[in-house]
C-alpha cells in the first residue's frame, strides 16, 4: 500500500514537472519584444545600430554584437524591435558614431529617442516603458 501511495505520489510530480516545462516554453514573446524607436533631424538615408557587449570585459576591448539594425528614412526616423531575454547596456550608433552609450533596455522596454541637433543630446521620452531609468542614466553620464 505505502509503495502504491509512493508511486503515484512521484507520477503526479512528473506530471507537475512536465507541464510546468511545456507551460514555460510557451511563454509568449510579446514579454521579451523590446521596440526602439525615433527620430534623427541631422541625419538620414543611413542605418541606426544597436550593439551589446557579451560582459563588461569585452565593452573595454570593444568586442560587440550586433543586436539589431533598421534604416534611417529621408524623414530621419527609425523603428526597430528585437527580442531582449535580460536587461542589458547597449549602444545606438549610426555609422562610426555613439549616438547613445549604455542604454540600459530590459525585457518589454519600448522607448523613443529623438536627436534634435548635431551635438547628440537626445531626448527620451520618459513615460514610455524603461523612459526613465535611460532619462537618469543620460543625466547622470553628462
Amino acid at each position: 500500500m505505502k509503495w502504491i501511495i509512493l508511486i503515484i505520489s512521484l507520477l503526479s510530480l512528473l506530471f507537475l514537472g512536465i507541464a510546468g516545462s511545456i507551460k514555460q516554453k510557451n511563454k509568449p514573446e510579446t514579454e521579451n519584444f523590446t521596440l526602439i524607436k525615433g527620430k534623427i533631424e541631422f541625419s538620414s538615408g543611413k542605418s541606426i545600430d544597436l550593439y551589446t557587449y557579451p560582459d563588461i570585459f569585452q565593452k573595454y576591448l570593444n568586442k560587440k554584437i550586433l543586436i539589431a539594425s533598421a534604416p534611417v528614412d529621408n524623414k530621419g526616423r527609425f523603428s526597430f524591435s528585437f527580442n531582449c531575454y535580460q536587461p542589458s547596456a547597449f549602444d545606438l550608433k549610426i555609422g562610426n558614431r555613439i549616438l547613445v552609450s549604455n542604454l540600459f533596455l530590459c525585457p518589454g522596454d519600448q522607448l523613443t529617442i529623438n536627436f534634435r541637433d548635431t551635438a547628440l543630446n537626445p531626448h527620451i521620452n520618459v513615460n514610455e516603458k524603461g523612459g526613465r531609468n535611460n532619462q537618469f542614466l543620460l543625466l547622470f553620464n553628462e
